[in-house]
């Protein structure tokens, strides 16, 4: 098991110094396949979708510049500037050990991401998924959706 905890709590009630990423915390949980199944004794699992791990998450902030601040200090190095007209946002992409951080705030009132801010706060949007095979996982979503999909450019290549 791999864990990424980076808390910044003082007390139960006051953030401190990374106070502009969500909840002043960035922490992820990542159990890879093959060592749940060795501790297991099992084989490893195949995903049904051909999923075969994250290639980055996607986190909105309230101010860019300043999560991005707080990423740098962290120890997160910093790749490119994203923007993302669909999502109506701009992003600052990090590597992290195993993938991507992508940092986004919206840059429309009407946008995807102004709205999620809006109804949920800051929190992780989203993922980007690696896949074996695109062309069979979508298949599989628009079967069991009952509805087709137009693939997209995304920030970490052809999506659907």
């Amino acid at each position: 098991m791999w864990a990424y905890s980076l808390r910044t709590w003082e007390s139960a009630k006051t953030l401190t110094e990374f106070a502009n990423l969500p909840d002043g915390v960035i922490f992820f949980l990542e159990y890879p396949p093959e060592c749940l199944a060795r501790r297991k004794g099992l084989p490893v699992a195949v995903n049904t979708n051909g999923a075969q791990g994250i290639l980055a998450v996607w986190i909105v902030v309230k101010e860019l510049s300043k999560a991005r601040k707080d990423a740098e200090t962290l120890g997160f190095r910093f790749v490119r500037t994203l923007e993302s007209p669909r999502l109506g946002a701009t992003g600052q992409e990090f590597e992290a050990s195993s993938g991507k951080i992508v940092l986004l705030q919206g840059t429309t009132s009407d946008g995807s991401t102004a709205r999620f801010v809006r109804d949920r706060d800051e929190r992780v949007l989203g993922v980007s998924l690696e896949l074996g095979d695109l062309a069979k996982a979508q298949a599989l979503i628009e079967t069991n959706a009952k509805r087709s999909f137009a693939p997209i450019s995304g920030f970490t290549g052809r999506a659907s």
